[in-house]
């Protein structure tokens, strides 16, 4: 599906190493892990919903990838 990252300071997203959308074809139960991709990049992984709960569409958190492009790597490379 296609979801649109929201760059605002609203919700702190970026303070946290999220990349976040909120739109009615986001993520759902079970996408946990799953890819974030623009143009065949993967930029985040699909970590929690914040409030699914309620009435609202809920906010989608991704975890920016190159934020952590360090640890990955040295992770990969003692495999």
């Amino acid at each position: 599906s296609h979801v649109t990252v929201i760059n605002d300071d609203v919700n702190n997203c970026s303070k946290m190493k999220f990349y976040c959308s909120k739109d009615k074809t986001g993520p759902g139960q079970g996408d946990s892990g799953g890819p974030l991709v623009c143009d065949g990049k993967a930029y985040g992984v699909v970590s929690t919903l914040s409030g699914q709960h309620s009435d609202e569409i809920p906010l989608a958190l991704y975890t920016m990838i190159p934020e952590y492009k360090e640890w990955i790597n040295s992770v990969i490379n003692k495999a």
